[in-house]
């Protein structure tokens, strides 16, 4: 008898003990999985932080508290705090839940060069006592990296820098594999590049270039292979747990260069191989420390890297044409605000169309104009029509978009009278600033100088100071024959606003290029004359020509 109850006592014992194992959803389980390596391996790479999140916290819920073992939450809460963090939030509660279901778990050393992480991490660790914890294992010192998991299978793992580098993928036989997909790094890359393999016979590669195979280093890679649903079948390595190929100035006696499939040697680097230089990502400070078609620019953070571009050409860029002379037409339009007695200021000037000729509407006796009575005239504002503009021009550049420039031309369609003599000379600087470089060259620009911009209303209507003078009207529009005297007045009087002299603008416009040495240019300027001041918007068209 009690020996049957120790037997049920050790029986339950055993039952209590596994009962969180029986617990485990081996399908849920599955599921957690596929979720944390499409979060980890796909949108974290391509640094889509929401989405990563997103997964992470879908395979937390589907875990619940006891439907994953406490190994596969660790991993689930680890991974969840290196996202945030790299997302710019704080991911010390992940960490300490991630030692709460495993006091050993481990994180990838990748994920530790991030200074926020690594320090999260290392105080998650110490409060939890300083038991596990600890990186996984980096053979990239080892003279020859072991292989990652998969089925796919990579032989490549010590290859010989200066030479281009074949990563030949191979496949079980029976799967159907539709593309295979290739993520590599190297130690000074911000992030893994992924590249599409080419499929040779019954192999799947990719030739990494000059650029990445230049120096010294370890690459780390993870292959892909997927169905023709995109769906993955396949896989060989991680980003945690990554293949690793050591680039070396020197092959280890019992090792072989990696070769192209048949046996045929890649491509030696400086002998139709690629150039030298940084690759993708790659911190840098000036274009020419970047690799071919790569050039170099701030990421998203700010820091500048190697990214895709068009080098500009130096040696061309200091033989681009800096002397360019041409012609310009320009005409003017004058906004003019609401005035009265218009033909008595002095900021205008008017003239009619008389019997004996064109005479001017005059403030004074002398002139032998008509003298302005007690009615000036008015205008109602708005935009007129005003000068006209034939400009010489010279521009120079001082760098390859800025040019320093010269205007000098005659006006026409200013006011006739003597008493306004309008000066026909334009005489303007300016500074552009080109935009872009190319064919098509917007730019903007700021200018000053000297010109008048006289702006005229036609069919002004004035009372004469003697009204038994020039007279061709009346007030109530009775004959000027039997018009009272008091009433008679003078029609069609043409008042010209008087701004300027001086101006100063500012404006936009662009140069078009059908040869490298001729220019077809258009702007709009807003123009500030002074110290009459009326604001004018200036559309010109030129043509340009570099000797």
């Amino acid at each position: 008898m009690p020996r049957s109850w120790l037997k049920l006592v050790a029986l339950g014992a055993v039952l209590a003990l596994a009962s969180p194992a029986l617990a485990n959803d081996a399908k849920v389980e599955g599921e957690a999985k596929k979720l944390q390596a499409d979060a980890m391996d796909f949108d974290f790479l391509a640094l889509d932080h929401a989405k990563a999140k997103d997964k992470l916290q879908k395979a937390l819920k589907k875990c619940g508290k006891d439907k994953c073992s406490k190994a596969v939450l660790a991993g689930l809460h680890r991974d969840l705090g290196v996202v945030q963090i790299n997302a710019g939030e704080n991911g010390d509660k992940e960490f300490a839940a991630a030692f709460t279901n495993d006091p050993n778990v481990s994180i990838a050393k990748d994920y530790l060069d991030n200074a926020a992480v690594k320090k999260a991490w290392e105080a998650a660790k110490k409060k939890k006592g300083g038991g596990g914890g600890g990186t996984e294992p980096d053979p990239g010192g080892s003279e020859k990296p072991p292989s990652a998991e998969g089925g796919l299978t990579v032989t490549a793992s010590v290859a010989p820098i200066g030479f281009e580098l074949p990563i030949v993928v191979g496949a079980p036989s029976g799967l159907d594999v539709a593309s295979v997909k290739v993520s590599y790094k190297t130690d000074s890359m911000e992030k893994y590049k992924a590249v599409d393999a080419k499929k040779q016979k019954d192999k799947w590669i990719v030739i990494l270039p000059c650029d990445v195979t230049g120096k010294a280093t370890t690459i780390k890679f993870f292959v892909k292979a997927f169905d023709d649903s995109s769906g993955e079948v396949e896989h060989y390595g991680t980003i945690k747990k990554p293949g690793q190929i050591k680039l070396v100035d020197s092959m280890p006696d019992d090792q072989e260069a990696p070769t192209l499939p048949g046996g045929k040697d890649p491509k030696e680097c400086g002998e139709g191989g690629g150039g030298g230089g940084k690759i993708e990502d790659q911190s840098c400070s000036d274009d020419d420390e970047c690799g071919k078609d790569l050039i170099c620019r701030e990421n998203d953070v700010g820091k500048k890297v190697c990214k895709p571009g068009e080098k500009k050409d130096k040696a061309a860029a200091a033989d681009y044409p800096k002397l360019w002379v041409g012609a310009d037409f320009q005409f003017d339009m004058v906004f003019l605000g609401s005035e009265r007695d218009i033909c008595k200021l002095n900021t205008w000037t008017c003239s009619v169309d008389a019997d004996g000729g064109r005479k001017d509407i005059t403030t004074t006796d002398s002139g032998g104009g008509i003298r302005v009575g007690p009615t000036g005239g008015k205008t109602d504002g708005g935009m007129a029509f005003a000068t006209k503009r034939f400009n010489l021009s010279l521009d120079y550049f001082v760098a390859p978009r800025i040019s320093l420039g010269a205007r000098l031309g005659y006006a026409i369609g200013g006011n006739p009278t003597s008493a306004a003599k309008f000066v026909p000379l334009h005489a303007e600087a300016r500074l552009q600033y080109f935009i872009t470089d190319g064919s098509f060259r917007p730019f903007f620009l700021v200018n000053g100088g000297y010109g008048m911009f006289d702006a005229p209303v036609p069919n002004v209507i004035i009372q004469p100071q003697d009204p038994a003078g020039f007279y061709n009207g009346c007030k109530d529009g009775s004959p000027p024959e039997t018009c009272p005297e008091e009433n008679r007045v003078i029609k069609g009087v043409t008042a010209y606003k008087l701004t300027g002299p001086f101006f100063v603008g500012l404006g936009l416009g662009a140069w078009f290029h059908p040869t490298p040495k001729v220019a077809i240019s258009a702007a709009v300027k807003v123009l500030f004359p002074l110290p009459v001041f009326a604001p004018v918007i200036a559309p010109e068209l030129g043509l340009k020509f570099s000797f």
